[in-house]
């Protein structure tokens, strides 16, 4: 009986995430640990999703971009000044490549739950994207 829902769901697409449903009350200053997950967001993990945000602007190239960090909002800080909720490492697959830009993205593909630990030993990003489709 459980089937039935999953199939349509899975036909309608990418769940429609918010940078909201993935913030966690988790400070530039300390270290993830996966008990900090709740139930909701253990559950994206492995699912295909579809978010809004901006392009960090790190990026070395104005073209060809395969990888770049996806930001909730043009302010924020990836490193040890930044919100580790607050960014998403983006990898786009196959052939799909992108140009720098400053307006908002979306972006849909497989999410993962991948904390990333920067040199000074706290947690810098939290999640990562496999993207299949870049808009």
């Amino acid at each position: 009986m459980d089937e039935a829902p999953q199939a349509i769901s899975a036909a309608a697409g990418p769940r429609p995430l918010k940078w909201e449903e993935i913030d966690l009350p988790l400070g530039a200053a300390e270290k993830f640990e996966p008990w900090m997950l709740n139930t909701a967001v253990q559950a994206l993990d492995g699912r295909d999703v579809r978010i809004t945000g901006t392009m960090y602007g790190d990026v070395f190239q104005p073209t060809n971009i395969r990888e770049f960090k996806l930001v909730r909002h043009v302010d924020c800080e990836f490193g040890a000044a930044g919100h580790p909720a607050h960014l998403i490492f983006i990898e786009l697959g196959g052939k799909l490549r992108t140009s720098f830009t400053t307006e908002p993205i979306t972006v849909e593909g497989t999410f993962h739950i991948r904390p990333y630990t920067g040199p000074d030993g706290r947690t810098w990003a939290l999640y990562h994207m496999d993207v299949t489709k870049i808009e």
